[in-house]
């Protein structure tokens, strides 16, 4: 209806060209993890022992805990807090017995946070978890590997 040289014709469409193919990238291999499984026990940062059915803190985990946030406190990353239990524990059955060292791992892993806190760790840097008697430290069922396996580990490493 208009003539083609007038204000009112179409635009010619722009063609573009498609990009040039390019080759793939390579990935990157992955970087090792500096918390390996096979290798934690030997990267802690700080470990704290408990009694039998005890998730309270003595004055010498106090102190190590004002030491460890001295050092790590204001550094940026993660800091693990992981509650463990021996495999002893009050119960009529084997799950009440799971539940029961549960509930004393989570226990004495969130008082070792809550120390952290106290001690000037920022509360978002701390990540807590338990592990019940599902990670004994020495196998075996005797009085000596029952109460290294009582115990809060606590690993610092960085920002993921």
């Amino acid at each position: 209806p208009f003539p083609e040289d007038s204000l009112f014709s179409p635009a010619p469409i722009a063609r573009e060209e498609p990009p040039a193919l390019r080759p793939p990238v390579k990935a990157r291999p992955p970087m090792p993890s500096p918390f390996r499984e096979s290798e934690a026990v030997g990267e802690f940062s700080a470990r704290i022992y408990f009694n039998h059915g005890q998730t309270v803190l003595d004055p010498g985990d106090e102190a190590t805990l004002r030491d460890f946030a001295a050092v790590h406190g204001s550094a940026t990353g993660v800091i693990r807090v992981e509650g463990y239990a021996s495999a002893r524990a009050e119960g009529r059955s084997d799950t009440d017995k799971r539940i029961a060292n549960l509930k004393i791992s989570m226990d004495r892993a969130m008082n070792v946070s809550r120390a952290l806190i106290r001690q000037g760790v920022p509360a978002p840097s701390i990540a807590t978890i338990a592990y019940g008697d599902a990670r004994p430290a020495v196998p075996g069922n005797g009085r000596d590997t029952e109460a290294a396996s009582r115990r809060v580990e606590i690993h610092a490493g960085p920002a993921r």
